[in-house]
């Protein structure tokens, strides 16, 4: 519900707002998150719950947390071949 949520992304702008009372940790997760909603609308893959996408049935909002858990877990799980892969120093 509303009462969770720590982030907002507007698809006209590509303008994402945070939630400016947040901890470190959860504010990347979050902007992660609001990131991957972006790129999903970006390929065409922005329906809401209501009007679920042809792709496994599945809607943004399902393909973001699913997409954007799986990219923390790898981070977490590959920390070197992530700053590799993005060319961090």
């Amino acid at each position: 519900g509303a009462a969770n949520c720590w982030g907002t992304c507007d698809f006209d702008t590509y303008e994402i707002q945070l939630e400016k009372k947040m901890a470190d940790a959860p504010a990347r997760e979050t902007l992660l998150h609001e990131i991957c909603h972006i790129l999903l609308e970006f390929c065409g893959l922005g329906e809401s719950d209501e009007e679920s996408s042809d792709y496994m049935n599945l809607s943004n909002e399902k393909l973001t947390i699913t997409m954007s858990r799986a990219i923390i877990m790898f981070v977490r799980l590959n920390p070197e071949l992530s700053k590799e892969l993005l060319n961090l120093k």
